[in-house]
């Protein structure tokens, strides 16, 4: 049915002499689907007494949108910003001399006072040296700022790799399952094969070389070359945490394969359990020596800073030679620059105020709460869901989302097919018309063959967090139950 009525808009649109690209209509972005849609027609009609909704407000839990869950800007951060786009803000409130001085040196690098003149096309050098110098501290390892390019969000910066280097019909990208759909709508357009790799969801999502061999393998078999591969670390939507050995081994095999490594890290501040820490694969593999193209991406959308609307991001390129630099600096300069205001977010992500500024008291205050909050709602959301029969919800170590197995009984599975729907897609939608909570299904993810999630965000409130999670429980016991009824 989906498919005809596809083929049915297309001929409709050719009759006008409009024709859409078939690449984006294979495109598909589960975040902002169907069950969005939903939310919002639903979102229209709260007020409406003559609706009898069963709840009276939505709960959004299908995107990591940290500020429109209540998480607030950080007061350094929006001074600075509000700074480089008003200079005489000065003249009016009486802000710290370090906010001045962050607003001084990003105008005077812009060329004047304003910052809405167009940049270099890879971002304002200052704040590429400013990267370049968190990376050298987090890591042991000098970084080039000649080789960072700021992009519009971290989505951007796939992007345009993913353009760069994936170019035939049978180039192929591993992309660990479950993944973020970025990745597969991105290869989607750009005409590429995505490579699925299975992460081993018993033993927290943990990533495994023999799945990733089996998969270049296959891959082969099919006549698909695999030119890269994507690791998120910490994950989505699985929220774990991959260790040092895991990492060594994965670029001890992607140097075996000669294969690219774009390494997706925009959650890295983002690890909860404290036996666990973040370790960037480009440190492994400025540790091995290893020679094998690396991509890092990084996002002011996470982390402690959850500036998601201003779109800032950047990555860095290792081991890459001066011809693909040339290629990929002209295919950013088609597009002139990346916004001004994401590249100013960028910086103050990787440079807030030090010890002994004016600033810092508040600074370090307000990130320490985020991140309590944070952490105190993994722990909540990981336990809530375990405690629901027919839910297993892996640990929430890092990253902002928990990925819990759902078991439906078979009735679920044939009404769900009944209605076009794969059974996950059915279970999200009944759960939003009936408790108002707003999640993904595990489907827009992919999935190992038989088996059901969803996704959703550990960012509502926390007080919020006990009763909803009540009402997820109530729900599915009511939903299983009378369907297993029906089947008896």
């Amino acid at each position: 049915m989906l498919l005809l009525t596809l083929s049915l808009i297309l001929c409709l649109m050719a009759s006008v002499g409009v024709e859409i690209n078939p690449r984006l209509i294979d495109a598909k972005y589960a975040v902002r689907g169907p069950i969005l849609d939903i939310a919002n027609d639903i979102k229209a009609k709260l007020n409406d007494p003559a609706s009898n909704l069963p709840f009276d407000e939505l709960i959004y839990c299908n995107i990591g949108n940290p500020q429109s869950l209540g998480q607030p800007p950080i007061t350094f951060y929006r001074q600075v910003l509000a700074g480089v786009l008003y200079p005489d803000i000065f003249s009016h409130l009486p802000l710290n001399s370090d906010v001045k001085e962050r607003v001084a040196s990003i105008l005077k690098e812009a060329g004047g006072q304003s910052i809405g003149a167009y940049t270099h096309s890879q971002g304002l050098k200052v704040i590429r040296k400013h990267i370049a110098e968190f990376i050298e501290e987090r890591d042991g390892f000098p970084s080039n700022p000649d080789r960072i390019f700021l992009t519009n969000g971290a989505s951007q910066g796939v992007a345009n790799l993913m353009q760069t280097f994936i170019f035939k019909e049978n180039h192929g990208v591993l992309i660990p399952i479950p993944q973020y759909p970025l990745y597969t709508a991105t290869l989607a357009l750009v005409g590429g094969k995505a490579v699925p790799y299975e992460l081993i969801e018993k033993e927290s999502w943990k990533l495994s070389v023999e799945n990733i061999e089996e998969a270049i393998k296959k891959a082969k078999e099919e006549g698909i070359e695999v030119k890269a591969m994507v690791v998120i670390n910490p994950g989505n939507p699985t929220g774990n945490c991959a260790s040092e050995e895991e990492l060594t081994a994965i670029v001890k095999l992607c140097e075996k394969y000669n294969i690219m490594l774009l390494a997706d890290e925009v959650y890295q501040i983002n690890i909860y359990k404290p036996d666990m820490k973040f370790t960037s694969i480009n440190k492994i593999v400025k540790t091995l020596g290893a020679k094998l193209p690396l991509v890092n991406f990084h996002s002011t959308s996470k982390g402690l800073i959850g500036e998601c609307g201003l779109r800032g991001g950047y990555f860095e390129l290792v081991n890459f030679s001066d011809e693909v630099y040339q290629q990929l600096y002209k295919l950013a300069s088609i597009s002139l620059c990346p916004n001004t205001v994401g590249q100013v977010a960028a910086d103050l992500m990787v440079k807030g105020p030090k010890k002994g500024d004016p600033s810092y008291p508040l600074f370090k205050k307000e990130r320490e709460i985020i991140f309590r909050n944070l952490r105190e709602k993994s722990v909540m959301v990981s336990e809530g869901l375990n405690k629901i029969d027919g839910i297993d919800c892996q640990n929430v170590d890092g990253a902002l989302y928990a990925f819990p197995t759902i078991k439906l009984p078979k009735r679920v599975v044939d009404a769900a097919e009944k209605e076009g729907l794969k059974a996950d897609a059915f279970y999200c939608m009944e759960l939003l018309k009936n408790t108002g909570i707003v999640t993904v299904p595990g489907s827009g993810f992919r999935q190992v063959a038989g088996t059901y999630h969803f996704r959703m965000t550990i960012l509502p409130p926390k007080d919020k967090i006990p009763s909803m999670l009540q009402r997820m429980g109530n729900f599915h016991r009511q939903f299983t139950q009378e369907l297993e009824k029906t089947e008896l």
